[in-house]
This record gives C-alpha cells, structure tokens and sequence, in this order.
C-alpha cells in the first residue's frame, strides 16, 4: 500500500508547483510590456524662441538716430504641438507656431508674420539631440501703418522650408538616460536653422523680389 502515500504526495506537489511556476511565468510580462511602452509614447511639446536673420524688409529710425529693422527671418516664435517615441532613442516632433518680428513707433506699427508648420526627426545621443526637418509657413504676411511712412500690407505665397536642430537636455545626465526612454517630461535649449524664401503675392512680381527668410533661432522647450 506504499503506493496510496506516494501518489498523494506526488498529487500535493503537482497542485502546489502550478501556482508556483503561474507566478514565475506572470513576473516576467510586466517587465515586456514594461519594454514595448518604451515604444509609441506621446507627448506635449510647447516651445518659444527668438530668430535672427532674413532679408531686410523694413528699417525705421527715431528722433534719436535709433534704428529698429525688421526682417523675414526674425521675430518671436511660439510654437506646440505632439512629440513621438519611435524608439528610445528617436523621435518625431509635430508643431504648429506663430512667428513675427515687429517695430512699434509713437505713430504706429510694423510687423512681418507668418504661421508655421514644422515636421522634425530627432535623433538623441546622451544628453545631446540632432534633428532635421521640414517646414511650412502660411498667412504670410508683411503689415506697415505708421503716420507719413508706409501704409498697407503686402501677402506673401505659402512657402516651404527646411530646418536643421541641435539642442541639449538640461539636468542630470543618469535622469536623463532613463526619462529618454519613457518619454516623461524634458527641458531643451538649442539652436534651429531655417531655409526659406518668401515670393509676394503681386502681379508684376520677378523671381529678384524673393525675400531671403533664412534664419538661426534660439529655443527652449518643454515636453510633457
């Protein structure tokens, strides 16, 4: 009868071990889910800059010799959009943003304006990240009223760009290393370069009025 002990035995054994190797199987899904997360993140992204350079489109000066000049690659940007992981190491920005230059005068104002789309493949290295993209500005548009200077507005073609990044993540290189991957939030600073040419929108217009939008902008951005 030996049999009937050891078959129960065998019997408890069985039962218990099921639980057992369920648990080990389950510890390691987390950690694969946990890893495929790493991919396909979505972010919020809000950025500000300002940019220098474009040709001149107009210069004023006041009682004092003081000039201010407005230019087509110049101007305040405000931008927002969507930034995706593709993998931990790459990235796509989408933004929409809003960028003039502008000079204000006791007898009124000048700006040159536009709005921008922009499309950026970022690659990151350490706490370093390069990109290139394209861009694409609308609602172009160049206003001037200031009393017995310049009257009126000049619209300007949609016009497409392209844009070289570099930027480097502020803070702590090791928290760096991790947020990188699951796509918390970051704070960059860098530089965005910008080929543009702006064609206005007039009858007798000549491929010599193209306006130079080229241009170099510092930034800060956020992603969240």
């Amino acid at each position: 009868m030996r049999f009937i002990p050891l078959a129960v035995a065998g019997l408890l054994l069985s039962i218990t071990g099921t639980p057992a190797l369920a648990d080990h199987l389950d510890t390691k899904r987390p950690v694969k889910n946990s890893r495929a997360m790493q991919y396909g993140s979505l972010s919020t992204y809000l950025g500000g800059g300002w940019g220098f350079g474009g040709d001149e489109i107009g210069r004023f000066a006041d009682n004092n010799g003081d000039v201010e000049k407005v230019r087509s690659g110049g101007g305040l940007l405000l931008e927002g959009g969507l930034l995706l992981s593709l993998d931990p190491g790459t990235r796509v920005r989408l933004t929409a943003g809003y960028q003039v230059d502008s000079a204000s005068r006791v007898n009124g104002d000048t700006s040159f304006e536009r709005i921008r789309f922009d499309g950026m493949l970022l690659r990151g290295y350490g706490p370093h990240e390069f990109g290139v993209g394209i861009t694409s500005h609308t609602s172009v548009d160049y206003s001037c009223n200031i009393s017995s200077v310049c009257s009126g507005d000049v619209e300007f073609d949609a016009a497409v760009g392209y844009t070289l990044e570099y930027a480097v993540r502020i803070g702590d290189f090791s928290n760096y290393r991790q947020n990188r991957r699951s796509g918390s939030s970051g704070v960059r600073l860098g530089l965005r370069y910008t080929g543009i040419e702006y064609r206005p929108r007039l009858a007798d217009s000549t491929v010599e009025d193209f306006k130079n939008g080229n241009s170099v902008l510092g930034f800060v951005g956020f992603n969240f």
